[in-house]
């Protein structure tokens, strides 16, 4: 929005009535009135000017003043000056290494200047950030959309060097366990596989035997390996992905769900060093009795691929998430959308299986990363414009530019009158500030 102030003052020929400039600054606060938050986002060091003046001043007085450092820091990354606010907020860091906004701008200036893997030491800290700071989930959604963007450079750069591992060793004890793929008509039962899968993985997690791949690599290589429409877990595609990952075995498989709300889930492992497939039995039931079956089907499969459980272990995978179907439907339909890159719809599935089970959780926990995905993913500047803090009010800021066009003063009330005053208001100069109108042009004399 703020470009369109820029707009106004660099398109307009100078000098002219001061009523013109007015009029568009009025509509741009017109305009902007309902979304003050485009204001608090501003890359033109000159809106930041007499700030930067002040902070420069409590450096001149004490070089130590750690705050100073801290928000010039940020004024500079927000004006894409990322290698003076990566040295000014090292500065900071060192003084106080717990001010989640010096963590959170450090942060985005470290990785705008190449060092990534400092940047995501930096954003992890963000569970020890007070729940009631903004910068919490900032740093959160900064740290997941790092995880997965180094996921998926991970995956591609295997891809393009498969030939060199081909020979590649993959343990038995690494276990990826795909989406399950869905065979039955009604599409809204789809997004359960996507439930299902992240049950299991959960379940497993807790075994101490296997090491069960995280699902945001599993995302990456679905993105990048196309299936097209053959199942996550087949013997053709096995191999490859198995490689990929490092997994020596892939567990998945498919599940139908009939009119009279009967399912039947299937469950294929396939290990990549040995001849033979473990067989693991269906389960069949009534769909309300989902979450029983499904702890079932990870208890069938420890027990095809030999894996035996402590009594601890075997405590940790009983307890469900939650008991309602309508929930856990809803929480299918977030992750479906997460791994679709649309957090504000997964975030909103999330919160609906909270509203319909209070007590679930990991639901939960998942709409509030979701939530902070969408606040802070994606390019870093997106992140920066989410984290300005409100640099001014409306009339602040065109008074700003007109002190910065040597203009002067120009009071709220007097753009408020500028946009109420009718033509003849004008014309008269009742109570006006403003210059007048030029006058009529000359009458040309009938020939």
């Amino acid at each position: 929005m703020l470009s369109l102030a820029h707009a106004a003052f660099r398109r307009t020929p100078f000098p002219q009535t001061l009523f013109t400039v007015v009029a568009a600054l009025s509509g741009l606060l017109v305009l902007t009135a309902c979304t003050a938050s485009e204001l608090s986002y501003s890359e033109d060091p000159s809106d930041y000017r007499n700030e930067v003046r002040m902070l420069q001043q409590r450096l001149d007085d004490d070089p130590s003043d750690a705050a100073a450092l801290r928000d010039l820091g940020a004024i500079y990354m927000q004006t894409r000056r990322p290698n003076r606010a990566y040295d000014t907020l090292k500065r900071s860091y060192a003084h106080v290494p717990n001010d989640p906004k010096t963590l959170f701008y450090l942060g985005m200036a470290s990785e705008s200047v190449g060092r990534e893997n400092a940047a995501l030491e930096l954003f992890s800290q963000y569970d020890a950030v007070p729940e009631s700071s903004r910068y919490r989930s900032l740093m959160e959604g900064r740290y997941e959309w790092i995880v997965r963007q180094q996921a998926r450079t991970e995956i591609r750069g295997l891809m393009t060097r498969e030939a060199t591992i081909a020979d590649r060793e993959v343990s038995p004890r690494i276990l990826a366990v795909l989406p399950f793929n869905y065979r039955g008509v009604s599409d809204q039962y789809e997004p359960l596989g996507r439930g299902l899968a992240e049950m299991m993985i959960a379940d497993l997690a807790n075994v101490r035997e296997l090491r069960v791949v995280e699902r945001v690599r599993l995302q990456a290589i679905l993105r990048e390996v196309e299936f097209g429409q053959s199942d996550y877990v087949d013997r053709r595609s096995a191999p490859r992905v198995g490689r990929l990952l490092g997994a020596g075995r892939l567990a998945g498989g498919s599940f139908r769900v009939t009119q009279e709300r009967d399912i039947r889930m299937d469950m294929v492992v396939l290990e990549l060093n040995a001849d033979s497939t473990p067989s693991v039995p269906a389960k069949t039931g009534a769909l309300a009795d989902l979450f029983s079956m499904q702890k079932d089907l990870v208890l069938a499969l420890l027990d095809a691929i030999n894996v035996s459980l402590t009594d601890a272990e075997r405590a940790a995978i009983s307890p469900v998430p939650t008991e309602s179907l309508d929930a856990f439907l809803a929480f299918s339909r977030g992750l479906l959308e997460e791994d679709r890159d649309n957090f504000s719809a997964a975030a909103q599935h999330y919160r609906e299986a909270t509203t319909i089970d209070p007590g679930f959780s990991i639901a939960a926990e998942r709409a509030t990363q979701a939530e902070a995905l969408s606040t802070a993913g994606g390019t870093a500047q997106n992140a920066l414009s989410a984290a300005a803090e409100p640099m001014q009010s409306a009339s602040a800021l065109i008074q700003q530019r007109l002190n910065n066009m040597g203009r002067g003063y120009l009071g709220a009330e007097d753009l408020a009158e500028g946009i109420e005053r009718t033509p003849a208001e004008e014309a008269d100069g009742a109570g006006s500030t403003l210059l007048p109108l030029p006058p009529d042009p000359p009458v040309r004399p009938d020939p």
